[in-house]
């Protein structure tokens, strides 16, 4: 709201100016002679007493209005750095058995041997 309060006189109404009604709203009566506050561009609240900030950082409402593409409206996650560690080591470690497996059947031709036959368990020497 800037201005709109009713006034008697210029020091009521802060920084603004103390006006008939007429001067600021559209839809009055002419025979009017109620005063209200008019206030400048950089002042707000029915008195002129309070200034017009304005923020230059997005807030939530700003980005809750922002109509582009959808993924630029999803917050990235948080991921935890222990977290990042633990699921590397185990990728790795993965990736570290497969590339073993792949070199044993390499070096035997295309067929993998885990155990020879007299590193096998008992019960699969039938």
């Amino acid at each position: 709201v800037r201005g709109g309060g009713e006034c008697s006189e210029d020091e009521e109404c802060g920084e603004g100016k103390c006006v008939k009604e007429q001067e600021v709203k559209f839809w009055t009566s002419s025979s009017s002679m109620k005063k209200v506050c008019k206030c400048p561009s950089h002042h707000v609240g029915p008195y002129c007493l309070t200034h017009d900030y304005h923020d230059d950082t997005p807030g939530a409402y700003d980005y809750e209005l922002d109509t582009g593409w959808f993924l630029h409206r999803v917050a990235m996650p948080y991921v935890p750095l222990p977290l990042v560690v633990v699921l590397f080591t185990i990728l790795a470690g993965f990736a570290g058995a497969f590339y073993s497996t792949h070199e044993k059947k390499r070096l035997t031709d295309g067929v993998y041997r885990g155990h020879t036959k007299g590193e096998a368990t008992p019960r699969f020497n039938r």
